[in-house]
């Protein structure tokens, strides 16, 4: 049956691309110039096949104007005429006077992002003596991916030392209330971890191979003359400085992830500990009920037959009636009671398992909410927070999930989110050069 689905599914991708090849369907792009302009392009697959001289299939792979949302492996492919490039959420084609960027995934490429690789293209030209247009482009996506990671891993780090401290005091109080956040974090790291280090290998692939090096430089193939096999020394220099950057930001979303499991682990301890002395207590509980048992089976074979006294007062049949009939509602209530704490312990389950599913949904959109800061020019409030994450992914987020935003960002519990507030979270200071 597996078999059967996947080939239904491997049948539909085909006829999918088929037709998309016989269809010459417009595909919305950022076309970024060597002076750093933004201008909005309307292109289709074969347009890109001839100018970029690049197979069929790996324009297919890079799912250019694919309108699904989910995780698109990263890629760097010089062809002949233009360098693919799928790395950290942006999908471009550079050639040696051009670079496209495209829509993936149903939403644009955040303003912020594409000013800045602009801005870093002009002033390469500005500055550096006639660079190639496909280096400055290059190491203007690289800035930004590192920078884009290294700003994730900000944002992470406080969430992170925040939830580890609640859920240290939570283990020290015999509660576990907080082990299902610390899956959910481990889970979100660990995505992350392996987006970076898919990019590292990105990186490793390039400089493991002279060619594909010499084959970034797009300008001086185009002139005509043969390139000098030492160029991709100029090559390698770059790909190396954003390569340690990369291997930093992995190292450090490798540690919080250690801590995150350390606590975990410790959690699951508590829980272990926390059995064993329910076990325990449960088990002196039992053998107090087994010797009870038996000096009252005792007593009551020969209380019938002795003489007490007692049996000879007249309200001594009422007093013992009424005082049994206590004793039996009594243990009633108490089990009605232990029934209504069992009812309590499904809904705290319940309210565990939405908080969860929450804190899910917000780590996975982490870039997202960077990208709110980056584009917000005023302070955020509930609605409006909301608003931006629904226009950025979609979905209107729960209120849970702007509840864990405000508890870890709004420092001076005004219900607002201050630019300044949130950047001194992220470690990132009060100045942003490129938000207006």
């Amino acid at each position: 049956m597996l078999r059967a689905a996947a080939a239904t599914h491997l049948r539909r991708h085909i006829i999918t691309q088929r037709r998309r090849i016989a269809t010459p369907e417009s595909i919305r792009a950022v076309a970024v110039d060597p002076s750093g302009s933004l201008t909005p392009r309307a292109v289709d697959l074969a347009t890109l096949r001839k100018t970029t001289g690049a197979p069929l299939r790996d324009l297919l792979n890079l799912d250019i104007g694919e309108r699904t949302r989910r995780q698109r492996r990263a890629c760097v492919l010089p062809r002949d005429k233009a360098v693919l490039l799928q790395l950290g959420g942006l999908t471009a084609v550079i050639n040696a006077d051009e670079a496209l960027f495209f829509d993936n995934g149903g939403e644009e490429r955040p303003r912020a992002a594409l000013r800045r690789i602009g801005a870093s293209v002009e002033f390469a030209f500005q500055h550096y003596k006639a660079p190639a247009f496909e280096l400055a482009v290059l190491e203007a996506v690289l800035a930004e991916v590192s920078s884009s990671f290294q700003r994730r891993r900000d944002l992470y780090e406080p969430v992170v030392q925040k939830q580890l401290r609640e859920a240290s005091c939570e283990f020290d109080g015999f509660g576990v209330d907080g082990l299902h956040r610390l899956s959910a974090f481990d889970g979100a790291l660990m995505s992350f971890e392996a987006e970076t280090r898919q990019a590292l290998q990105v990186l490793d692939e390039l400089l493991a191979s002279d060619e594909d090096m010499l084959g970034l430089l797009l300008s001086e193939r185009r002139a005509g003359t043969s390139v000098d096999p030492e160029r991709h020394g100029v090559v390698e220099l770059l790909l190396e400085a954003y390569h340690r950057r990369l291997s930093a930001v992995a190292g450090d979303v490798a540690e919080l992830r250690g801590k995150v499991q350390a606590a975990t682990e410790l959690g699951r301890v508590t829980i272990d500990l926390n059995r064993n002395n329910i076990i325990k207590f449960n088990l002196y509980l039992s053998m107090s009920a087994v010797g009870l048992a038996a000096t009252t089976s005792i007593a009551g074979i020969f209380g019938m037959n002795l003489v007490s006294g007692i049996e000879e007062a007249p309200l001594a049949f009422g007093a013992v009636t009424a005082g049994s009939g206590l004793v039996g509602a009594a243990v009633v209530a108490g089990f009605h009671a232990a029934m209504r704490s069992q009812k309590s312990i499904e809904q705290r389950a319940r309210h565990a398992a939405d908080d969860r599913e929450a804190l899910t949904s917000l780590l996975a959109n982490m870039a997202t909410v960077e990208n709110v800061f980056d584009d917000a020019c005023r302070d955020l409030t509930r609605p409006a927070i909301a608003a931006r994450l629904e226009a950025a992914t979609g979905k209107k987020p729960s209120e849970r999930e702007v509840e864990i935003l405000f508890d870890i960002f709004d420092a001076s519990h005004n219900d607002k989110i201050s630019l300044r507030e949130a950047r001194s979270a992220l470690h990132r200071g009060d100045a942003h050069p490129l938000i207006t």
